[in-house]
């Protein structure tokens, strides 16, 4: 195994015993899983002179070999989307799709595949840095090791390039909305302002759903709010709608004013009035904190009529575990399980199943109050009324879980 700390520098002699020059960079073609190398780019004084990787017969981090004479040299011309590794690659930043974070190129680590020589993996770990220094036996001297993160689990992040590589924020997009939105958050998190705006907008090209929940898993108002404030109003106006409106709700306190009317000019009637009522509601209280989807049902509603509402309104929720049973006012009059719905009779009326004493919290109440009450009931909703109980909205046990760890 070769890395590429190794051979830059390293003079290169043709076969006539000749100083041609130094290794500047080493040249790749992309491939999925491991990108052949092509040619070397090597540096004679002003001269540069790029040698197709058929004439090289030995690399080495002492000198490297050719078996032709320089001046039978042809001119070799890197195609576009060829990667110079030193240039394109080394002390870029990089998202490790396996692990689902942002890292650092250290080195390079080459190999043979087959009989032809290949770029293997990226060195992310601390010990390639004291390899390139030149020092790795103090690397030795701590311990370090060496940690890869092999090509194919890879994907660049910075999206402007400073190369005309093929690798293009296409890619990357497509394998990160397989992630975990919480995963893809956490990358985001690492990124710059312009890079996190760029890749929002990307995946909202995938899914305006996708982008929502990321958006929803980034804990930073001032990321989101640099976010929002770049992105063109009508994608973020886009994405907005598609959050939960307690997120939403959330995302537009920390915008300006005048940016906020904006976007929710730009939303459907519904989606906006959700956000704006949330938005009414003063910081700290169960109003800021709870969600408005829930699932209500009239008390004269058959456990088959429940059942075929829930099914039509499904894909607007995450998970459903209870429904609440209202009055014509919206009155909250009682709660009933999923997994008493799946067993009870199909005409039995929702009245008649269900529990009638609710544990609930004021719109006004405070976190303390909602956390106190969801722990000692253990509860994964508690529902919030008004001073004349109508159903308000719900605060679910992972808002709750966040107050107590809002980083994670």
């Amino acid at each position: 195994m070769l890395f590429l700390s190794q051979l830059i520098g390293t003079a290169v002699y043709d076969n006539t015993d000749e100083k041609v020059g130094r290794i500047q960079d080493v040249i790749v073609k992309p491939h999925a899983d491991n990108p052949q190398l092509v040619g070397l780019e090597i540096v004679s004084g002003k001269m540069k002179l790029f040698v197709d990787y058929k004439f090289v017969e030995s690399l080495g981090e002492k000198l490297s070999t050719l078996n032709i004479a320089q001046k039978k040299l042809k001119t070799f011309h890197p195609h576009e989307g060829d990667i110079f590794l030193s240039r394109d690659l080394l002390e870029r930043q990089i998202v490790d799709l396996a692990g689902a974070k942002l890292v650092r190129v250290n080195d390079i680590q080459l190999g043979k595949v087959g009989s032809k020589l290949c770029l293997i993996s990226l060195a992310v770990g601390s010990k390639a840095i004291f390899r390139r220094l030149g020092v790795v036996i103090v690397a030795d001297l701590f311990r370090l090791h060496d940690k890869f993160i092999q090509w194919k689990d890879v994907n660049l992040v910075d999206f402007t390039g400073r190369s005309k590589s093929n690798l293009q924020l296409r890619t990357l997009r497509d394998e990160l909305s397989q992630l975990h939105p919480a995963d893809i958050a956490n990358i985001i998190e690492d990124l710059n302002a312009q890079q996190s705006k760029q890749l929002i907008e990307a995946l909202s090209d995938v899914s305006e759903e996708l982008a929502a929940d990321v958006l929803e898993e980034i804990d930073e108002p001032r990321r989101l709010r640099s976010i929002m404030m770049d992105m063109p109003a009508d994608k973020a106006a886009g994405i907005v709608e598609e959050m939960e409106p307690d997120e939403a709700a959330d995302l537009m306190a920390h915008l300006p004013e005048e940016k906020a009317e904006e976007l929710l000019e730009l939303m459907e009637e519904e989606g906006s009035q959700e956000v704006e009522d949330l938005l009414s509601y003063e910081e700290g209280t169960a109003g800021a904190l709870m969600s408005t989807g829930f699932v209500s049902v009239p008390l004269d509603y058959s456990v088959q009529q429940t059942v075929t509402y829930i099914k039509k309104i499904s894909s607007e929720f995450d998970s459903i575990y209870y429904v609440y049973a209202v009055d014509k006012q919206g009155v909250l009059k009682g709660v009933v399980s999923i997994r008493t719905l799946l067993i009870e009779t199909r005409t039995k009326k929702i009245k008649d199943l269900i529990q009638p004493k609710m544990i609930t919290v004021h719109v006004d109440s405070g976190h303390e109050e909602i956390l106190k009450k969801l722990t000692k009931y253990d509860l994964l909703s508690i529902c919030v009324v008004d001073h004349k109980k109508k159903l308000l909205g719900i605060v679910t046990v992972d808002d709750a879980l966040r107050l107590l760890v809002p980083e994670a």
